[in-house]
């Protein structure tokens, strides 16, 4: 198989695909996990419909250890190398690489799993209320002095603002006034204030406030 996994090719392979196939037939899956139904292909293992297949990706990674293909003689199991060809390793790097210029250059964090992926434009954009948010919040943790248990950000207004990374600039301005032995920023922002049991709560409206 070598198709991307979609709606139209989730179980593409099932017990209905594997009866129309020749017997002895072997199958590769080095495309997408789910691709084939695992279930249904260790049953045609069982039953010879299926002489041997090669799997590299899996309906669950990492794989369950009781995954039905995983320590079968008739079937050869990697662990999802199909990455990890020097091409794809070579265009990762480069991809890799543009993001660290993009972010040196411009101050913008792409396809970051901890961190709201903000575009150059949508940065220059909210930049502003970031900015505010980190300052309002610095002056709350002046103002409460401490004992801080929730932390509302309300916005109101036309501009789409990404909520998540409002709360973490307000959070980054707060638990940086209190917090001497760690650097907060906005990445780490909102697992400190939820490790020190401070409820974070966002709201939007589209009236100004």
């Amino acid at each position: 198989l070598h198709v991307p996994k979609n709606t139209e090719t989730g179980n593409l392979i099932g017990p209905a695909e594997i009866a129309l196939m020749r017997d002895g037939v072997r199958i590769i899956n080095c495309a997408r996990g789910g691709l084939i139904n695992e279930e249904a292909l260790a049953e045609a293992l069982d039953s010879g419909k299926v002489g041997g297949a090669a799997v590299d990706v899996y309906q669950q990674e990492p794989p369950d250890p009781n995954d039905p293909l995983i320590g079968r003689d008739d079937v050869v199991c990697t662990p999802h190398l199909g990455a990890s060809t020097a091409e794809a390793q070579e265009n990762v790097a480069i991809s890799v690489a543009k993001q660290v210029v993009a972010y040196l250059t411009e101050g913008v964090v792409g396809h970051a799993v901890n961190l709201p992926s903000l575009s150059p434009e949508v940065l220059e954009q909210i930049g502003p209320h970031l900015d505010l948010a980190d300052r309002l919040g610095d002056f709350l943790a002046q103002l409460a002095g401490g004992g801080l248990q929730t932390l509302e950000v309300e916005y109101g207004g036309s501009v789409d603002i990404p909520m998540k990374a409002l709360a973490a600039s307000a959070i980054k301005g707060m638990l940086g006034r209190f917090l001497s032995s760690v650097r907060v920023n906005m990445v780490n922002g909102l697992l400190l204030a939820k490790e020190r049991g401070i409820d974070v709560r966002t709201t939007t409206r589209t009236e100004n406030l």
